[in-house]
């Protein structure tokens, strides 16, 4: 499982690297107090639900900017990945405050979108069916299922 989130990571890096459109526009400044750097506290704090608030809330503030910098993109697309694949050991603790019918879980749709922006489709859509296996939805109205037929759609318009 390690090697494919690596693999993801690489791709995704590459990919952003290699010219990606999200580059800071012409006129306008990222905002320096949204940058965020991985919190030391997650390499202290072990408390699975803690550690999934904490990845939580600095990955949303950096996708809210990752068009207005590269940096925030990174560490946003480099801590959705480390979540993914730490999600067995914090499953339990996040899945159980949730409700049965509203298991939404942020990272694995954000991410997605940052691997399909990055032309990622086939590991976009690796990750809608991780979060499917583990029973989490999008919380849109046609779910990771559509995400996925949208994310194939594209890739396939891509080939042509």
């Amino acid at each position: 499982m390690h090697w494919i989130t690596f693999t993801m990571l690489g791709m995704a890096h590459y990919f952003f690297k290699k010219g990606s459109s999200m580059q800071t526009q012409p006129g306008t400044e990222p905002d320096s107090t949204s940058r965020q750097q991985e919190d030391p506290s997650l390499d202290t704090v072990t408390d699975p639900e803690e550690r999934h608030r904490l990845y939580t809330r600095q990955i949303e503030t950096a996708y809210r900017n990752r068009r207005n910098s590269e940096e925030d993109l990174d560490t946003a697309m480099t801590l959705s990945l480390k979540y993914v694949e730490e999600f067995d050991s914090l499953k339990p603790a996040v899945l159980d405050t949730m409700e049965e019918a509203d298991r939404i879980v942020p990272v694995f749709r954000m991410l997605a979108i940052m691997l399909e922006e990055a032309r990622a489709y086939d590991q976009a859509v690796d990750i809608c069916r991780q979060a499917q296996a583990h029973g989490i939805e999008d919380g849109t109205r046609t779910g990771f299922e559509g995400r996925i037929r949208r994310l194939k759609k594209k890739k396939e318009a891509g080939n042509d």
